[in-house]
């Protein structure tokens, strides 16, 4: 004990008091590999084809001459293409200067980690980019994206000095105005962050697109962050994927690297699935991968289905056509899967399309800023009439064998709906006593209207706020969701589903005063663009009754799969909202056909 005691009088005299660490004011972050994909995977994936090692190609591009020249501004990307077919070779094989230049510029943002930028900058964090870059389009839209986010941008093509020269790391912190050692700096590679330190900056290495490992440390150094919003994407449930729709992840990978291995190679992996906790029909699905590549999949809900709905094949093949032959903004897909072996039902794969969806609250005036209220209202009519706009006709052939043309798509509506109605109630759904006489009234009405009933056009079938993905900062729809009811139909009965969700009752989330924004602007943008005539106010009011139609019952088959358990996103108190709101709609299309017999009647 006295020997124990000894030794800790000598130690204490003798020991260095720890030096305290300033404090951190400053994050730097690197691009390929932090804030977007890393371009690795893809080289080694390409070294395979090649027969070589999977480290020979990305070390070889490292190394050579022209790459360091591309970097640092000394050649243009025409030039690195042209001058990798003379001067790269590995044993003896002949690099593709083409094949390069896809594979560094095919990367996928991690959201996470900007989302965790942004978090940052409020919390009063400095933050910056200090990247090896070359110039292109990519290069001029990303750093454009980004800007906002960042106080710093450092390209090496742009100061002619590229890492890991301490230079550009003290280029950075002056830029910064901050002493080094204030400064955390995050790459993926060793010689970087080595250069970094010994300047007396912090460092964090991030291996294999490991981003959760990475946000774990910045949340470390900086516990005043506020990250509650940073690791989910808007919609997603955050209490995980309902049992109810749980799926062997490990089957669907095995699907996936089989039959999309451009998107999923043998070393690619699943880093994420969640739920998204919205929509009412289909499950959908966020994916990310272990390379930070994020997609959506949709499926059908389990159980028994009502014939010709949740049309899976439907929906891709509009999309697929929309994306490739027309401007409309739809999601990128993928894959369509009918074999109900690897998931239980149909289901596809599309792109994820960041952004913003307003619902739950939605449109409110007092939100924002009059203009960008009014625009967002604007770009949403824009978009309705130029999906009306496109000539299906020259479209591919399977577009219009997934969805013919009917001769009155109003009456095969109305009696779609009504046979779905009928089968639910075959299922043990209530009687909605409302609903049967509203058919009745409503096959009336549309044979009164006065606009022409043979038009056709692409319909979309649920076109509504909630299914538009709006641009993070600009009144622009980036994407239209949820085609599974979409077909050859009349361009009215989208505009008449657009009118009854802007007059809706109380009962719809969303959806604000038709006061913000008057009803006849609508009509007026609708047939300005399209230019067409605007359409007689009696018969808005028979569309109007018409979609109510609809809506109750699309409501009534949400609130059928509710009863039976098989509904996306419906617990029982949803459940019972959704019949609620089937019974008030109801009553409220007997009210616009009312209104429509009014005002014909004052018309004859």
């Amino acid at each position: 004990l006295k020997l124990q005691f000894l030794y800790l009088i000598v130690y204490c005299r003798h020991a260095r008091p720890r030096r305290r660490m300033p404090p951190l004011k400053a994050v730097l972050f690197d691009i390929g590999g932090v804030l977007v994909s890393s371009p690795v995977l893809g080289l080694q994936r390409y070294s395979e084809e090649l027969g070589l090692k999977l480290t020979d190609v990305g070390i070889a591009v490292g190394k050579s001459q022209v790459f360091k020249d591309l970097e640092t501004g000394k050649c243009s990307m025409q030039d690195f293409v042209e001058r990798v077919g003379r001067e790269v070779t590995v044993k003896g094989v002949t690099l593709s200067g083409r094949r390069i230049m896809e594979i560094f510029t095919d990367l996928q943002l991690h959201r996470d980690v900007l989302y965790w930028v942004a978090a940052l900058k409020e919390a009063g964090v400095k933050t910056g980019v200090i990247t090896n870059n070359f110039l292109s389009k990519q290069s001029v839209l990303m750093r454009e994206a980004l800007a906002p986010i960042f106080d710093v941008f450092v390209e090496s093509w742009e100061v002619k000095m590229r890492k890991p020269d301490p230079k550009i790391f003290t280029h950075a912190a002056e830029q910064l105005q901050l002493p080094a050692d204030q400064i955390v700096f995050v790459d993926d590679l060793g010689p970087n962050l080595k250069s970094a330190r010994q300047l007396g900056m912090h460092t964090i290495l991030v291996k294999n697109n490991d981003t959760p490992k990475l946000l774990a440390e910045l949340a470390e150094l900086f516990p005043q962050v506020n990250r509650k919003k940073s690791l989910y994407p808007q919609g997603v449930n955050r209490k995980g994927v309902p049992q109810a729709h749980v799926f062997d992840q490990a089957r669907l990978l095995a699907y996936l690297r089989e039959k999309v291995p451009v998107l999923f190679s043998q070393r690619e992996g699943l880093a994420r699935v969640e739920f998204f906790g919205t929509g009412k029909s289909n499950p959908t699905f966020y994916l990310r991968t272990t390379s930070g590549r994020e997609l959506v999949l949709r499926k059908q809900p389990p159980g028994q289905l009502l014939k010709s709905a949740h049309n899976m094949a439907r929906e891709y093949h509009i999309l697929r056509a929309l994306g490739e032959y027309t401007a409309v903004p739809v999601p990128r897909p993928h894959l369509l899967c009918q074999d109900k072996s690897v998931l239980g039902t149909d289901w596809f794969l599309m792109d994820y399309t960041p952004g913003r969806v307003h619902r739950e609250g939605g449109l409110v005036m007092g939100k924002m800023k009059p203009w960008h209220f009014h625009d967002t209202y604007v770009s949403m009519i824009h978009t309705l009439a130029d999906l009306h706009s496109v000539p299906y006709d020259r479209l591919p052939t399977g577009l219009k064998n997934t969805c013919p043309p009917p001769e009155c798509y109003f009456q095969r509506t109305v009696g779609i709906w009504w046979r779905q109605y009928s089968g639910g109630l075959k299922q043990g759904a209530p009687r909605i006593p409302e609903f049967e006489e509203l058919k009745v009234e409503v096959e009336a009405a549309l044979a009164d209207v006065k606009f022409d009933k043979n038009m056709r056009c692409i319909v979309h079938g649920d076109y509504k706020l909630d299914n538009l993905i709006y641009h993070d900062r600009a009144p622009r729809v980036e994407a239209v969701l949820d085609w599974e009811l979409s077909c050859i139909g009349h361009p009215y009965a989208d505009l008449g589903y657009v009118l009854m969700f802007h007059r809706g009752p109380k009962a719809f989330k969303g959806f604000d005063s038709p006061k913000a924004f008057p009803e006849a602007t609508i009509l007026s943008r609708y047939a300005e663009r399209r230019g067409t005539p605007p359409i007689a106010p009696a018969d808005v009011e028979a569309l109007a009754a018409f979609s109510q139609y609809k809506l109750v019952g699309i409501l009534h088959g949400v609130w059928s799969r509710g009863l039976r358990g098989t509904a996306s996103n419906v617990d029982g108190a949803e459940t019972e909202r959704m019949g609620q709101m089937a019974v008030l709609l109801a009553k409220k299309g007997l009210q616009s056909l009312r209104s429509f017999r009014s005002a014909h009647k004052a018309h004859m």
